[in-house]
C-alpha cells in the first residue's frame, strides 16, 4: 500500500503530517517520527523521536516466534498509539545474496506490522533502499559521512531519512533537496532513546 497525497488539496494547502520511519533489521533496528509541514516548498520538520527498537525478531525457533513477534506488535503499536502518525514508511528487505535468516526475520514482522497499520488507517509504503538512497546521492548527500559525523546509531539515522523521502512524496517535491543533513543530525541526537556514540571531530 503506498502512502498517497491528501485529497483535495494541492501541495502548497496540505496539513501537516507525522512520519514513523522504521530502518528495519533482525537485530538492530531504527525508528525516527518526524513531524512535517511545507511552507515556500521548503521541508520543515520536528523530529518527535528517535531509538532503535528493543523487541525484534532474532529466530525461527517455532517455540518462540509467536512470542517474540507479539512483543514487536506491541512495541510498534505504543509508537503508533503515542504519535498518531499519518504516515509510515520502512525498507523492504532485499537480499543480496547475503546467506541467513535476516530476510524472513524482517518480512515476517513488517508482515505482521501491516495489519497493524491498516487497522489504525495508516497509509503505508515499503521502498528498496537503493531507491531512497539513490536520491540522496543525487543530492550530494554523503551517507557514510553522515554516519561518521552522527552521535545516533546510523539505523535512526536511515529511519529519518526515510521519514524525508516519504514526506516529498506526500508534498510532491524533490526528494532531499537542501535537506542540511548536520541540523537533522542535530535534532536526532535530541531527541534520542539511545546512548550517544563519542564523535572525535565534526567538520
Amino acid at each position: 500500500m503506498a502512502a498517497k497525497p491528501l485529497k483535495g488539496k494541492p501541495p502548497s494547502k496540505l496539513k501537516v503530517i507525522t512520519v514513523l520511519a522504521k530502518d528495519p533489521g533482525s537485530t538492530n533496528s531504527g525508528i525516527a517520527v518526524i513531524r512535517f509541514r511545507l511552507h515556500r516548498n521548503r521541508l520543515q520538520r520536528k523530529v518527535l523521536y528517535s531509538g532503535m527498537l528493543i523487541s525484534t525478531l532474532k529466530q525461527l525457533k517455532t517455540d518462540a516466534v509467536e512470542g517474540d513477534l507479539r512483543k514487536y506488535v506491541k512495541e510498534m503499536t505504543k509508537l503508533i498509539e503515542r504519535f498518531n502518525p499519518s504516515h509510515f514508511i520502512a525498507e523492504r528487505y532485499m537480499s543480496r545474496n547475503i546467506r541467513g535468516l535476516s530476510g524472513e526475520l524482517v518480512n515476517m514482522m513488517l508482515g505482521r506490522l501491516t495489519a497493524v497499520l491498516s487497522f489504525n488507517d495508516v497509509p503505508y509504503m515499503f521502498i528498496p533502499a537503493v531507491t531512497w538512497k539513490n536520491a540522496a546521492k543525487r543530492q550530494g548527500i554523503d551517507l557514510v559521512q553522515c554516519y561518521k559525523q552522527c552521535a545516533t546509531p546510523p539505523h535512526e539515522f536511515d529511519a529519518a531519512m526515510q521519514a524525508h523521502y516519504m514526506a516529498s512524496l506526500v508534498y510532491g517535491t524533490k526528494a532531499f533537496e537542501g535537506l542540511n543533513t548536520q541540523e537533522l543530525t542535530a535534532s536526532l541526537e535530541q531527541a534520542t532513546t539511545s546512548k550517544l556514540r563519542r564523535i572525535r571531530c565534526r567538520q
